[in-house]
């Protein structure tokens, strides 16, 4: 069998595959087999290069400087047990998911719910994953923040309960006419406000969302406007009026502004001036 001189400075790690010249079977006087094996680390010669910039050889730390390993098991058999010892890890860290599940339900139930999207929850049903349970002030963290998600979801649906319908024939038509016209974007400034289409991909599609500057008020949805916690009462109110009249609302926002309610561009001809919108944006738009 050939001698093998290794030059990959990979760490050593037990269980991956060897070449045949990587490893030498013996038979010693006991009649036990032994396996040397090179040392990955150092390729043998039981020195390592250390640093960059001034770079110096050092004593191989993996093998301590003997360039090999004597072991009693082939890396085969190695591998088969590394194998097994991590199945049975998840074997395990599976049944105390399972246990505290039974245990815990609701909390188990919010753990899975939020760890795709808070770190908090990922971290708790990690600690889960591993030791089978929460430690007591980690639990009541959880049930505080079912309790917070529970109380919000609930106001939530007593606001789109009590949403107001809303007239929402003429702004529809409106973002129809633009998209036809080939705005991939539409967006309409009526008075203090940005009404623009939700996303079609998203949970809101269809949805026209309002806005008043960065500021999320809410949204139009099933004839019903859904109004955020920072929307007014004033505010409702002037959005129901600027969707049941979008043309009306827009003339005054450019009239108020000097700024087309549709582009956004500067009012500069006497018509644009005299109407309020710009008569392309208002063929466009169906206004």
């Amino acid at each position: 069998m050939s001698t093998h001189t290794l030059t990959d400075d990979l760490p050593w790690e037990d269980g991956s595959t060897f070449d045949a010249d990587e490893v030498v079977a013996s038979a010693p006087q006991d009649g036990r087999t032994t396996y040397t094996e090179i040392c990955r680390k150092c390729g043998g010669s039981g020195r390592v290069r250390i640093g960059y910039q001034y770079p110096r050889l050092e004593t191989c730390f993996a093998c301590k400087g003997a360039g090999k390993f004597e072991r009693k098991t082939s890396p085969e058999a190695r591998a088969k047990a590394k194998a097994s010892t991590a199945a049975r890890k998840e074997r395990a860290k599976a049944d105390n998911l399972e246990g505290f599940k039974a245990e815990h339900p609701a909390v188990f139930a919010w753990l899975e719910e939020s760890a795709p999207t808070f770190e908090f929850a990922a971290s708790l049903l990690e600690g889960v994953r591993k030791f089978g349970s929460l430690t007591p002030g980690q639990l009541a963290a959880a049930e505080k923040a079912i309790t917070r998600r529970n109380e919000a979801r609930a106001a939530r649906a007593a606001r789109e309960a009590a949403a107001p319908v809303v007239d929402i024939d003429r702004i529809a038509r409106a973002f129809d006419a633009a998209q036809t016209s080939g705005i991939k974007r539409p967006k309409l400034a009526l008075g203090d406000f940005r009404f623009s289409l939700a996303p079609a991909t998203g949970v809101n599609a269809g949805a026209l969302y309002v806005k008043t500057g960065d500021l999320y008020l809410g949204k139009i949805a099933g004839g019903k406007f859904t109004r955020s916690r920072d929307c007014s009462d004033a505010q409702q109110a002037d959005i129901l009026a600027a969707c049941a009249d979008p043309f009306a609302a827009a003339v005054a926002h450019g009239k108020r502004t000097g700024q087309c309610s549709c582009c956004g561009r500067e009012l500069t001809n006497a018509e644009s001036i005299a109407l309020g919108i710009g008569p392309i944006c208002r063929g466009h738009w169906g206004l």
